[in-house]
């Protein structure tokens, strides 16, 4: 994978630069909101739609820019979906006659077709969302830290008890359906016996 995308660097270099300039457009439309409201509850008319024209052209540049984070995501992946084919058709070109009758046709169309989908999803994709992932937590971090580094710290506190309290609660809900799981055996075995007579 890093081979592919070492050959695409200007692509993946644009998407990073689009997306985080998207993110950042995403934040400054949160704070635009937030001076929105600010005018709402100050009841000042003039101030509120000011500030509400102000987010809604936010939202359309973002949408515009986020058409072109994914567009470029698209472009990127499909140059490397076909570089990868470019290199199984190498691959099979230079094999000799035996090596390549020692395998059936289904196996390498099953190379050209599920393997680069796979490498696409396992490899292209999840490289793209981490990078978009990391640009907007960085970000936001950024922007909590700007307003106050309280805020982040708080930030990471709230994160850290929501993540902590959802594996409780998972491990808790995996005891439970084992427990209902046991309970509809019994109830199941005790049916079949009533009903067998």
């Amino acid at each position: 994978m890093r081979k592919y995308l070492k050959r695409e660097w200007r692509l993946v270099l644009i998407f990073n630069l689009v997306t985080l300039v998207c993110v950042v457009c995403k934040l400054l439309c949160y704070v635009l909101l937030m001076k929105t409201f600010g005018r709402a509850v100050a009841l000042d008319l003039r101030g509120f739609l000011f500030y509400l024209t102000l987010n809604g052209l936010g939202w359309i540049a973002f949408s515009f820019l986020d058409y072109g984070s994914n567009n470029l995501k698209a472009k990127a992946v499909a140059k490397m979906n076909n570089q990868l084919r470019e290199d199984l058709t190498g691959q099979l070109v230079t094999k000799n006659f035996q090596d390549y009758r020692s395998r059936s046709t289904g196996d390498y169309m099953s190379w050209y077709i599920s393997d680069v989908s796979q490498a696409e999803k396992l490899g292209f994709d999840n490289f793209f969302n981490l990078c978009a992932e990391i640009l907007s937590f960085t970000t936001a971090a950024a922007m909590l830290f700007y307003y106050h580094w309280s805020l982040l710290v708080a930030a990471f506190v709230v994160a850290s008890a929501i993540f902590l309290s959802s594996k409780k609660m998972e491990g808790h809900m995996q005891s439970q359906s084992e427990i209902v799981s046991g309970s509809m055996e019994l109830f199941s075995e005790r049916i079949k016996e009533l009903i067998s007579g």
